[in-house]
């Protein structure tokens, strides 16, 4: 593949490119604020990119004209836009976020343009808002399933206008908003699963209570409904992820009867799953996280998932070659087909890695030439930052733990350096390797303070197999353990000075620092505590209060009980009151940050209130900051900027401290 590299002059409209001093310190500001970009997306016939970037304080959609290199703004919302899916050439739809809401998520508001302006459209009501650009909207809950190949006008849908948690597949007109019903609910679908053309082909039916049953669901050709899988503990199940519709077959993730999620086929024909895995990882669970479906749209040339790195797994020959060519000419980041012309003659890479942020390029297949469209991040240069290696210790009941270490650029062997353990939040989640948004970014920021980082995927995160969730249900002091022993891995490897010992995290992370402090305060001598749980009863008991008088009212409650500890149980609830922060505060040895939103509906403001009057009571050392706006989050740029800021001089005293 011959290379041409060129950018294209989004500085007529975007001059907020930061200039870096001689100093090496990167400037809060540059860490923490928006990304420039936040998606690209080209239309059917590869003539022009859609693109979501800040306009007077608020995300909205951007059209660049790939003949002229002319860019223009196209809408001009004051929520941010969220998404944007191009259903024609000539026409995109886009959703609306809610700006109070945890990480600027979906808010409901789902809305219609043509790319010269013109016709635009509102298909969905916003939550909480009737009015979006002078349209005025009727209230339903709409998700947007596919385009719909037989008529680009149309797009599949789902919408619960009948029952409000069990949606029937509808055809939307993007034009005029009307919908016509093709299938009714057959029972308690909650999502479906549709072929690139359009077909729906599963569906999936979940205990809306707890969470826990799942049963899968198979539309034939004839259009009835027969029932393939029934699942009832909620961590084994197999579920269909894309159809080819060429071959008649489906791709199914499926951990029964092994402990690790991988891929297999399904004959649509037959009904029958091939007991042979396609894929498989002998580490981690094999969960594709994008789909990469061929040019023609009726068949799937592969997909992607995260092990240690992200990897992309082909089916497809071509596919595979493509790839490698683009690895060849970009060889220093993971690389990935991120948008496509419906030709195939014009794609869009999306590639990062761990010192690079997201940075886009546009490739022409026809003459094999690559034009730099933008980096998300511009700002933020490679040489500066700290490379982030996957790393493992065992634990002392003998597991296998799995992490990411991120060194400052001083750190020496034989010198070990100021150190921060980062548990992460969920705590059903797991830490990933590359710069893709503001929370990994974060382990740069500490090391370019100098501080060593070691993120940690205690037991419980997922990505590793059942048995490493499993394992992990009812045991918050193994959980814990888990990050104290990587703590003294590092100290061991001689990356921590054991004086200077932190630890830092955000929701269950917080949770998980708050013990770090007062469980192990002989290890940790500092915390920085995001939204964290102090006292675990406090929080099971608040999802009752939270959730009542709603379909919901128990699930969260639950969910918690059965997996954390059962505050009905005397012997639970003995141990949850042992693993609760709140009553060991007279322990911590050192300075604790403490930050929360008001309006965090995850972890109750009760939590903050409850530690922030215990540390005062101990006379203990803290500092604290309550966002009135920020909700599970700390979403807004200006107060993220405001807390990494305050962050940035309490840590600064940490290190200066003798």
């Amino acid at each position: 593949m011959k290379t041409k590299v060129y950018s294209v002059l989004w500085v007529v409209l975007f001059s907020i490119f930061s200039s870096f001093l001689s100093s090496e310190m990167i400037p809060v500001e540059d860490l923490f604020r928006e990304p420039l970009f936040n998606t690209f997306a080209i239309s059917p016939d590869g003539k022009t990119l859609a693109t979501i970037a800040d306009c007077e304080g608020s995300q909205n959609v951007f059209l660049l004209n790939l003949q002229t290199n002319e860019i223009a703004l196209l809408t001009k919302e004051t929520s941010d836009v969220d998404s944007v899916l191009w259903v024609n050439n000539k026409r995109i739809i886009y959703t609306l976020s809610n700006k109070k809401d945890d990480a600027r998520s979906f808010d409901g508001g789902i809305l219609a343009i043509n790319i010269d302006g013109t016709e635009l459209r509102a298909l969905q009501e916003p939550y909480g808002s009737q009015v979006s650009n002078g349209v005025a909207f009727k209230g339903e809950t709409i998700d947007i399933i596919n385009r719909y190949s037989r008529d680009d006008d149309y797009v599949l849908i789902s919408s619960n206008k009948r029952r409000a948690y069990y949606p029937d597949i509808y055809l939307m007109n993007v034009y005029t908003g009307k919908k016509k019903r093709v299938f009714n609910n057959p029972g308690k679908i909650t999502a479906y699963v549709s072929s690139p053309r359009g077909s729906i082909r599963f569906g999936m039916e979940d205990d809306i209570k707890t969470g826990e049953s799942k049963k899968v669901w198979f539309c034939n050709d004839e259009g009835g409904w027969e029932l393939l899988w029934e699942y009832n503990d909620g961590t084994t199940y197999a579920e269909p992820i894309a159809i080819d519709d060429a071959k008649n077959i489906a791709y199914i993730q499926s951990n029964v009867g092994r402990d690790k999620f991988a891929i297999f086929k399904f004959d649509m024909t037959t009904k029958k799953l091939d007991p042979t895995p396609v894929y498989e990882d002998p580490v981690y669970d094999v969960e594709p996280q994008s789909i990469i479906s061929k040019f023609n749209r009726t068949g799937i040339a592969g997909f992607s998932y995260q092990a240690d790195k992200p990897v992309n797994v082909f089916f497809d020959d071509n596919y595979k070659n493509l790839q490698v060519a683009i690895d060849e000419a970009l060889p220093d980041t993971y690389n990935t087909i991120y948008s496509k012309s419906e030709d195939g003659k014009q794609v869009v890479i999306m590639s990062y890695s761990d010192v690079q942020a997201p940075t886009f390029n546009r490739l022409n297949l026809a003459t094999s030439e690559m034009v730099h469209l933008s980096d998300d991040r511009p700002w933020l240069k490679p040489e500066l930052l700290c490379h982030t290696k996957p790393v493992e210790w065992t634990a002392r009941d003998g597991r296998v733990i799995h992490g990411y270490l991120t060194l400052p650029k001083s750190w020496h062997e034989g010198d070990p350096v100021p150190f921060i353990v980062r548990p992460h939040g969920g705590p059903w989640a797991r830490e990933e390797w590359g710069l893709t948004w503001h929370y990994p970014i974060e382990r740069q920021y500490l090391a370019n303070r100098g501080f060593g980082v070691l993120e940690v995927n205690f037991r419980g995160s997922t990505g590793y197999g059942k048995d490493h969730l499993l394992c992990s249900f009812k045991h918050p002091a193994k959980m814990n353990y888990d990050f104290l022993d990587g703590a003294l891995w590092a100290i061991d490897q001689g990356y921590a000075n054991p004086e200077k010992m932190g630890i830092m995290g955000a929701s269950w992370g917080g949770y998980a620092t708050m013990v770090g402090v007062t469980k192990f305060s002989d290890v940790f001598k500092f915390g920085v505590n995001f939204m964290g749980v102090v006292d675990l009863p406090m929080h099971i008991k608040r999802y009752l209060k939270r959730d009542k008088g709603t379909e919901y009212k128990t699930a969260a409650y639950d969910y918690w009980c059965q997996r954390i500890g059962d505050v009905e149980n005397p012997d639970e609830l003995k141990m949850l009151e042992e693993w609760s922060p709140i009553n060991y505060i007279k322990n911590i040895q050192g300075p604790v940050f403490v930050y929360h939103g008001l309006e965090d509906q995850n972890v109750h403001i009760e939590q903050a209130r409850a530690l922030v009057s215990a540390l005062k009571s101990e006379d203990k050392e803290f500092e604290e900051v309550i966002r009135v706006d920020e909700a599970h989050s700390t979403h807004f740029e200006n107060d993220r900027i405001d807390t990494y800021t305050k962050i940035d001089e309490f840590l600064r005293k940490i290190l200066t401290k003798k």
